[in-house]
């Protein structure tokens, strides 16, 4: 499953679009983020072959009717003040067409009807209709008392708007030509969001999914003398930093598989390690000062990892000495193999576990950055001494 960060870049800005269609500007940017708060939570559970945009305008359309019906149930000012044009208090009328090209893509349909049955037709999008399955307003007929009391006797109940995260599924048939028309339609109607726009709302959908506990891996990109860094970190702590020669992308889509991909790019958790990281690289820092989330790593490689971090600044271990403090002093390539498979090089440091002959060896970074490393951490050119 793709990284969720992905699906926020890609349909982000059809998103928004659906919401302005309905919402003014500020609102629209409430429905936005709790359209993919609530994609975010079901999202592990989303089939594979789902259209994953008929989903996300599904959700949108209903978190807009929430921002109608929640907007109905507060107070208005006397004199309203204008919001983009649009009083308070009052709908943005959709454009037609695209209330039209929704339906077609099978997203209005049942919802025009929901809303009207909470909210009557003048607080409604000016193109939504009453629903046949309503009773007209002002009446409430024996029979919708009788479905009512029949609905509680059974169990059933009318969908709420947040059915979504419950049933990630619907509405993730594969994408045809309505929802290629309904693309059209946001793209003529709708003007195009900017990517500041979106760029600050993809930093505030990360805040607010930490602080609803659906973050589960935070990442972010560094510099460093050895060309970028890839950082990433669960609640738990760090559980892998991508050295400048691996393919961060390829990480990402690791990380999806076997943690979790309800990931997003953030620096709330990834920060403190950044500054340790500028420090430690400009001379200032020997030890780091973070929780670790080893995740990654199982049985020997687990021991072996946990035994390295203990390596201090400065000196190097050989691989022989690493697996006998492991527990398994026979297995000098398996301590190499969990050396050569490090998710955390820097923090967890492998590049200070030399040969016992004491060539360097291998390095994930590259033998010139593990030598670069040793020098810089020696405070010479020459490497630093090796315990045998």
């Amino acid at each position: 499953m793709r990284p969720f960060d992905e699906v926020v870049a890609e349909h982000g800005a059809v998103v928004l679009r659906v919401c302005r269609a309905m919402l003014p500007a500020a609102e629209a940017d409430d429905a936005w983020s709790e359209t993919f708060l609530s994609a975010m939570r079901a999202y592990p559970d989303l089939r594979p072959d789902s259209n994953v945009r008929g989903w996300l305008t599904t959700i949108a359309h209903r978190k807009a009717i929430d921002q109608i019906r929640g907007r109905n149930r507060r107070p208005s000012p006397v004199d309203p003040l204008p919001i983009d044009g649009v009083p308070q208090g009052s709908v943005r009328p959709a454009p037609t067409s695209v209330l039209a090209a929704l339906d077609r893509a099978g997203v209005v349909a049942e919802l025009q009807g929901r809303s009207t049955c909470s909210h009557r037709s003048s607080e409604a999008p000016s193109s939504t209709t009453t629903s046949p399955n309503c009773p007209t307003p002002g009446r409430r007929t024996a029979r919708h008392e009788r479905g009512g009391r029949e609905a509680k006797r059974s169990g059933r109940h009318c969908p709420a708007a947040n059915d979504d995260e419950r049933n990630p599924t619907m509405n993730t048939e594969t994408p045809g030509t309505t929802d290629q028309q309904l693309l059209a339609e946001l793209e003529r109607s709708i003007p195009t969001p900017t990517a500041d726009d979106l760029d600050t709302l993809r930093a505030g959908l990360a805040a607010d999914a930490e602080r609803e506990g659906v973050l589960d891996v935070a990442y972010r990109s560094m510099d460093s003398p050895y060309g970028s860094l890839l950082l990433a970190a669960t609640e738990k702590g760090l559980v892998r930093i991508g050295l400048a020669t691996e393919d961060h992308d390829a990480i990402l889509d690791g990380l999806a598989e076997t943690v979790s991909p309800r990931m997003l790019r953030s620096g709330r958790r990834t920060d403190p390690i950044v500054r340790q990281l500028d420090e430690y690289f400009s001379g200032d820092r020997r030890r780091f000062d973070v929780e670790l989330d080893l995740h990654l790593v199982r049985g020997f490689r687990h021991d072996v990892l946990t035994h390295l971090v203990d390596v201090g600044y400065g000196t190097t271990v050989s691989y022989a000495v690493l697996a006998a403090a492991s527990g398994n002093p026979r297995a000098v390539r398996a301590a190499g193999s969990a050396c050569s498979h490090n998710p955390i090089p820097l923090v967890v440091p492998c590049h200070r576990v030399v040969r016992s002959d004491g060539s360097v060896g291998n390095y994930a970074g590259g033998s010139e950055m593990k030598v670069s490393l040793l020098a810089m951490e020696s405070g010479s050119a020459d490497l630093a001494t090796t315990r045998h």
